[in-house]
């Protein structure tokens, strides 16, 4: 099993180092057991806003966010979860 760390998934989003960004989503792609830990999808989003500068907003953060989940299962607690705290941070600006 293959857990990601935030800045790996960071990286992948990040335009000002094309050559780390290409290198994060070739790691991404080629992942054969690839997992997505909850606790990094949290550090993701909350990371995300130094990408900010780029126009990386909240709902590329969580749009990018629901392809990682596409590609790797979630480990705990599950993907309910994070849809209930993307709903609570976008219409209602909590944190989590």
């Amino acid at each position: 099993m293959t857990a990601f760390d935030t800045n790996v998934l960071i990286y992948a989003c990040n335009k000002a180092d094309p050559s780390r960004q290409q290198r994060a989503i070739q790691l991404l792609s080629s992942s054969q057991d690839g997992v997505l830990l909850w606790q990094v999808a949290c550090d993701f989003l909350a990371a995300s806003r130094k990408l900010a500068p780029q126009g990386f907003v909240a709902e590329d953060a969580w749009s990018r966010l629901a392809e990682f989940v596409a590609l790797f299962p979630m480990v705990l607690p599950n993907e309910l979860v994070l849809e209930k705290a993307r709903e609570l941070h976008l219409a209602h600006g909590w944190s989590y």
